[in-house]
């Protein structure tokens, strides 16, 4: 369409009254018209301006013609995003095709003895804090209802302890009001690590059933860390990864505390609970003993090779494409692949 013919063409906008398009803009991005009314001259965008009813017009030819353009608009735009979206999985498959192929590697074979296994996976309760469109939770006090499902349903250690505040909640000894009131992660105070695990972006190996702190021997800096659970109308089989950062510092653990790794804070990635549902943990992992098995048991981590989190922070790239995060993905991606280089071509 030749949007220079709208030059002249009287408008109306609800707000603003009658106007006159002053002038038109067919080179900018987004496209814009000048309209000029009794009181203001306004800029607007077009053709959205015509597709919200911003501005109307009597010339009903006119009017379908660029209703008839808006659609031919749009489908260019989906055309490219697809274009663009096939270029980038295929940019992601043959970078890791790249490495895996130096030493005859295929992409399903069995994992090569001298892999590394530094990479980390941790298993937490479900924790629905904070839970919005872009967050699965973890970022504050679970609500009432999993609060009860993580003590009837699902037994939870911690949460099931009497010196856990949500456990005082659920026994009555307090109010939910309470546990809401005291939470203060900046000063440490807080009920569960699932509660601050994304305000921290720290991961801890928690306590055995005697109370022991478990150690954390095997994680490195700079190796990928992944944050995995699974919601109440899950299956273990349907197991997501809600978080992964690269290492920046590690904790092994001693005899009085737990070890942890915590984030690099340069690379790190959050998953909305819509992403999560492209990022299944069995999609990538397999156990070593039991290959089969699409069963965590028990333990709160699991540790993986390097030619794993190549697959996943790959999958995280073609799940972030399009979006704010998609060029952080790359990043983290390409810093992996460049920290680990020497061992994935092994």
């Amino acid at each position: 369409m030749n949007i220079a013919k709208l030059r002249s063409v009287e408008v109306r906008h609800k707000k603003f009254g009658a106007g006159k398009i002053e002038e038109v803009y067919p080179s900018e991005q987004p496209k814009t018209v000048r309209v000029s009314f009794a009181y203001k001259t306004a800029q607007f965008e077009f053709p959205k301006a015509f597709i919200q009813k911003y501005l109307v017009m009597d010339d009903e030819e006119l009017e379908a013609e660029i209703l008839r353009y808006a659609d031919e608009l749009e489908e260019a735009n989906r055309r490219k995003m697809q274009e663009e979206q096939r270029k980038r999985e295929e940019e992601s498959k043959l970078r890791l095709e790249e490495i895996q192929s130096e030493k005859g590697w295929k992409r399903n074979a069995k994992r090569p003895s001298t892999s590394v296994r530094h990479n980390v996976a941790f298993k937490l309760n479900y924790c629905n804090g904070g839970k919005s469109d872009e967050r699965l939770g973890y970022y504050g006090i679970c609500s009432e209802s999993v609060i009860r499902y993580n003590i009837e349903v699902k037994h939870r250690e911690w949460c099931s302890n009497k010196r856990c505040s949500c456990f005082q909640y659920y026994c009555g000894e307090r109010t939910y009001q309470d546990i809401l009131t005291e939470y203060c992660p900046e000063e440490d105070f807080w009920p569960c690590y699932e509660s601050v695990t994304l305000q921290q972006w720290v991961a801890y190996a928690g306590a055995n059933g005697d109370g022991t702190p478990r150690p954390l021997r095997a994680a490195e800096e700079q190796s990928l860390c992944i944050l995995t659970t699974v919601s109440p109308n899950m299956s273990e089989k349907e197991r997501r990864i809600f978080a992964a950062f690269l290492i920046g510092d590690v904790f092994q653990g001693d005899d009085e505390r737990e070890g942890y790794v915590a984030a690099d804070q340069d690379y790190r990635l959050e998953f909305s609970p819509k992403e999560t549902n492209e990022l299944r943990f069995w999609d990538f992992y397999t156990n070593p003993n039991h290959p089969e098995s699409k069963k965590w048991g028990s333990g709160l981590i699991r540790y993986f090779d390097d030619a794993t989190a190549v697959k996943m922070l790959s999958r995280m790239v073609e799940v972030k494409a399009g979006k704010a995060e998609e060029q952080k993905a790359k990043e983290m991606l390409d810093r992996y692949i460049e920290l680990h280089k020497n061992v994935l071509r092994q």
